[in-house]
């Protein structure tokens, strides 16, 4: 059975999670912006966190908080709906299990350490047109991301992105080992 709490996120934001502890999966609904949690400590669904296989983020949410699914080891995949603008500071961090994440076409802002340590991170599939901000350790130890797909007509912008000098996006794919920033089938 599903587990439902409602958390009352800011003044201007609700936001209502529920998880199925047998399947591991985690929704989360409601609009605004979710809380910047200090750490993993702090997240509502600590309880949780060696069971979520899953993130199910509907619209109306539109940033993910800080730390937010830090530490969540067993996380492969997670759904982030268009109306997310921006991915708080470690939001991902640690984890080890995510292979794919699809950054939104409104994402302008990755926070520090966004994606760092998920081990087993492969490919990133980027919507922006406009390659978004990005922090110097955003991607760090991801020593299996190799591939960063954007779309068509976006392709030369991101590729200019990483021509340019010591640009930060240059030197996280660099440091990542990214070995393509393709079109998307």
């Amino acid at each position: 059975p599903d587990e439902y709490i409602t958390i009352k996120e800011t003044e201007s934001a609700t936001i209502t999670w529920s998880i199925n502890p047998a399947t591991g999966m985690l929704t989360l609904s409601g609009t605004g912006n979710m809380t910047n949690y200090d750490s993993e400590d702090a997240l509502p669904w600590k309880d949780y966190r060696d069971k979520i296989k899953r993130v199910v983020i509907e619209p109306g949410i539109e940033s993910i908080g800080n730390r937010a699914f830090y530490g969540c080891q067993k996380l492969e995949s997670i759904a982030i709906p268009a109306s997310v603008t921006a991915l708080g500071d470690s939001a991902f961090s640690n984890c080890t299990a995510l292979e794919r994440i699809r950054i939104p076409k409104e994402v302008s802002s990755i926070g520090d350490g966004t994606l760092q340590g998920c081990s087993s991170l492969t490919t990133i599939i980027m919507e922006p047109y406009m390659p978004p901000t990005l922090e110097s350790s955003t991607l760090s130890d991801c020593p299996k991301l190799s591939t960063i797909l954007v779309s068509g007509n976006a392709l030369s912008t991101y590729e200019s992105a990483c021509d340019i000098g010591e640009k930060p996006m240059r030197r996280i794919f660099l440091r990542c080992a990214v070995r393509s920033i393709c079109r998307t089938p």
